[in-house]
């Protein structure tokens, strides 16, 4: 086996090539509509867009040509970046920009931007498969072209969200060519343009790193092993100092990396949470076959492994490894692992070998129809797959509600008066159609519990309806704790708030409040409504402040 695995040291010699008619410009571009056509089945799901953050992102993006790179975000109250904002997503809110203001001029919201942004980059995304596929003079590219439609439903879902990744994946990819061809000053540039468009740029090193573990493996010189990742580093490291949030953008970085990412405590979002192991090998399983089967008839040619492989190799399974740490890393490795499995099932069939005899015996019939059976199972699998998709990709809140709440807020209640809501992932919704007021927390999580520990503690034991209570032990004697107590009258007294957003699915809050009409009285629905206010999506008390707590705020 030792010289299965073995790393060819000289000169990699391409497979025969196969001059195809096609002009490659021409292949991309049917790719390109492949791919984007593909997301449009999905946009078509809901009138508004999918994800939570989506709603975030299209709201700066809308803010972003009259009010420019914020520098403070005052719209979020106890976070650690209210007064010191860095937006590690700039770059993405600048090419999303246009599209949001057209959309606004068209339809009056944005979310038309959003769903052509998602399909633009789908689209880019696919034509870029094609054309690395092509580059290794890869056959029957079109079968992998069309199973892009079978990748896990999570890709999909994930990449019809308004987010920095949707630039992410193509730009990583292109990375893929430029180490292959060792363009390394082309390299740093591609690496100086990531780091704008998603601050948590060390990602987009694991292409690099996988093509000097391919260059170590190969025997080549230091100079040579560590020329692509120094390269790249370079291009970050550029990024982050020519910025313009700079120095304050490595400050988050190191937050949004080690204590809301890689080292994301049990607050945090699910999705910096790793998938149930049976969910994902139900979700993921064509593409972990495919990618078996492949392998193991590459193993069977029993050649020495490339250097192209090994890089393909190393960024598949680092890839891999990041997936299984956390879910949303379930939007880069699916690509890189079919591109692998591609490369690998060519190589394994070029010539006569252990998986191509049996079939040139067979004959040019029954091997066409084995084509055309593996071909429309793939299309029949992937057309459920995104069909299934469709009905996953929609808000997760009720948008509707939310703009009438909204609208009735910013009518009703003085600027910047502070808005307590249920649950903190419910911000960008309010953001995206309310600047008029403050929030309590939103985004993530961290943001809050760790400038204010206790003030987190006191927001969960609220919210879920369990005051009164105690501080947890971990939290007391943290700085500016106050009292151990945890009560309704924290929302007045601790949070500062004018009012309390409630939504249908915390009844245990909505009874709390209720319970209290000394400090809450319910204002929306108003009270003209109120069989409708019985069952409404959303409810919004005021909250009735002594004169202890106006001077205090």
């Amino acid at each position: 086996m030792m010289h299965v695995m073995a790393v060819k040291q000289v000169h990699e010699t391409q497979p025969a090539i196969h001059h195809c008619r096609i002009p490659g410009w021409l292949e991309m571009l049917a790719a390109a509509l492949f791919g984007a056509a593909a997301m449009l089945v999905i946009q078509s799901a809901t009138p508004y867009v999918a994800g939570n953050d989506s709603y975030y992102h299209l709201a700066m993006a809308r803010m972003l040509p009259d009010e420019g790179f914020i520098k403070t975000f005052p719209w979020l109250h106890w976070t650690l970046f209210r007064d010191a904002f860095v937006s590690h997503h700039h770059g993405f809110h600048v090419l999303l920009a246009p599209l949001v203001r057209w959309s606004d001029r068209i339809t009056g919201e944005a979310f038309l931007g959003g769903k052509i942004a998602a399909m633009l980059a789908m689209g880019t995304s696919a034509a870029l498969f094609v054309h690395i596929l092509r580059r290794w003079h890869v056959r029957h590219r079109w079968f992998w072209v069309l199973a892009l439609a079978c990748l896990p439903w999570h890709f999909w879902l994930r990449h019809s969200f308004i987010r920095a990744p949707l630039i992410g994946l193509p730009l990583m990819m292109a990375a893929l060519p430029l180490v292959l061809r060792r363009r390394y000053k082309l390299l740093a540039v591609l690496g100086f343009v990531f780091v704008h468009i998603y601050g948590g740029a060390v990602v987009f090193l694991l292409v690099p790193l996988a093509a000097a573990g391919a260059e170590f493996a190969t025997g080549r010189p230091w100079r040579i092993v560590l020329a692509a990742p120094f390269a790249s580093s370079i291009g970050l490291l550029m990024g982050l100092v020519i910025h313009p949030y700079f120095p304050a953008n490595f400050r988050f970085l190191y937050t949004q990396l080690f204590e809301t990412g890689l080292g994301a405590p049990s607050e945090s979002g699910i999705e910096w949470k790793p998938f149930n192991a049976m969910f994902f090998i139900q979700m993921a399983w064509p593409l972990i076959v495919a990618w078996v089967v492949c392998a193991v008839a590459r193993l069977a040619r029993r050649t020495p492994i490339t250097r192209s492989e090994m890089i393909l190799l190393l960024t598949n399974l680092a890839f891999f490894a990041l997936t299984c740490k956390s879910r949303r890393f379930i939007e880069y490795w699916p690509v890189f692992c079919a591109l692998h499995a591609a490369y690998l099932l060519d190589r394994a069939t070029r010539g006569r070998t252990p998986l191509t005899a049996p079939l040139v015996r067979l004959g040019p019939a029954p091997r066409f129809g084995l084509a055309i059976l593996l071909t429309a199972g793939a299309l029949r699998y992937g057309y459920a797959n995104l069909l299934h998709t469709t009905r996953e990709a929609q808000p997760g809140a009720n948008v509707g509600a939310i703009r009438r709440a909204m609208n009735f807020l910013k009518e009703n209640s003085p600027a910047d008066s502070l808005v307590l809501t249920d649950d903190w992932d419910i911000f960008p919704y309010c953001f995206y159609y309310n600047q008029h007021n403050v929030f309590a927390v939103g985004l993530d999580p961290v943001f809050t519990s760790r400038p204010y520990p206790a003030l987190w503690a006191r927001y969960r034991a609220i919210t879920r309806g369990q005051t009164p209570t105690s501080l947890p032990a971990d939290v007391i004697g943290a700085a500016g704790f106050g009292h151990e107590d945890v009560t309704l009258d924290d929302v007045e007294s601790e949070f500062a708030a004018s009012y309390v957003l409630v939504c249908r699915d915390h009844p245990a809050l909505r009874a709390k409040l209720d319970e209290r009409p000394d400090l809450f009285t319910c204002v929306y629905p108003p009270r003209g409504d109120t069989p409708l206010a019985q069952g409404a999506a959303i409810r919004i008390y005021r909250v009735f402040r002594s004169a202890t707590t106006r001077a205090a705020h």
